[in-house]
């Protein structure tokens, strides 16, 4: 009498037990996929949400593409000063190279150019790098 009424409720709570860790393994492996398919490149949400421009870049052609294939913009600026006898950016005795690359970049440009002297390089040269581990 004992063991009848205790196997039944035995494999009640053992098929319920099975039925949760089934429910939990599935509700895992799909939360796994969602993501997997989100955080894809390929994924054309995920793409509109990446800004132009990023990743590598390469050429496809005549056209410079980013890592989505999108076109690319090059917007650039030049920063003179190391070609002069400081040898170093100009405005740095101003502003720390941190605010001045903010400001580059709140511009919109996303190449710098920065041309230089070879005389940069010459043993006992010195330079004036103001502000250079500045912290803003």
């Amino acid at each position: 009498m004992f063991g009848t009424n205790w196997q039944p409720i035995f494999i009640k709570r053992r098929r319920l037990l099975l039925i949760a860790g089934l429910c939990c393994t599935i509700l895992l492996v799909a939360s796994i996929l969602v993501a997997a398919l989100w955080n894809n490149p390929a994924n054309p949400l995920y793409q509109a949400k990446a800004e132009a421009g990023q990743g590598y870049w390469h050429t496809n052609g005549a056209q410079i593409l980013d890592a989505y294939n999108r076109p690319v913009r090059i917007a650039g600026i030049n920063w003179f000063g190391l070609e002069t006898p400081s040898y170093s950016p100009h405005g740095l005795g101003n502003r720390s190279y941190q605010s001045m690359l903010e400001q580059i970049k709140s511009l919109g440009y996303n190449t710098l150019r920065l041309p230089y002297s070879n005389q940069l390089f010459d043993p006992g040269q010195h330079t004036k790098w103001y502000r250079l581990y500045e912290k803003p």
